[in-house]
Parts: structure tokens; sequence; C-alpha cells
């Protein structure tokens, strides 16, 4: 399971492929979900959103891109999600966090 951890946080700005990832490790979708949570105790989908907020959280922080960019840099296709993603997960807009150090 540190592998397919390791292997979805690598990639985690792309759209997320269960099957893809199960068949690389040698197992199927729902094995893999059920022991990834096992090991870790959040799902594949929560550990990736996690990954991608804590990463757009840093980058809001540095000012250097704007919201929108740093939406599609975290893989949300939608800005107005990463922003109510953001909002969920930490109760702070994106432009409250944009340029803090």
């Amino acid at each position: 399971m540190q592998e397919a951890r390791r292997l979805l946080l690598a990639d985690y700005e792309h759209r997320l492929k269960i099957r893809k990832l199960a068949r690389k490790l040698g197992t199927n979708d729902f094995k893999l979900k059920k022991q990834f949570k096992a090991v870790f105790g959040v799902g594949i989908f929560e550990c990736l959103q996690s990954e991608r907020l804590e990463k757009a959280k840093e980058l809001l922080a540095s000012g250097e891109h704007t919201v929108t960019e740093i939406a599609y840099m975290t893989g949300y296709e939608h800005p107005r999600n990463f922003s109510s993603a953001l909002k969920r997960s930490f109760g702070v807009r994106p432009g409250e966090v944009k340029g803090r150090n």
C-alpha cells in the first residue's frame, strides 16, 4: 500500500484512475480501495484531495500564481470546485490564503 500511495501522490495533479493504479499494482480496484483505507484510515479519493489542497495552500501562500492557475495545477477542472473544497477543508477562501507567507 505504500507503493500505491507513492504512485497516487506522485501524480496528484492528474485525474485519478483507480483501475489503472490497481493494474499497476497487480490487484483490482475493489481490493485496492479496501486495503488502502485499512492501512491509511482514509479512502484513496480523500488522500488525494488532502494532498491537492495542502499543495494548493502552499502555492496560494507563495503568491506566485492566480487562484485559477493553482486550481488547474492541483488537478481541479473547475476553479469554483477548488474554491469550495478549500473552504470546506480549511474554512478559508483562496483569496484569504493568497500571498500569506
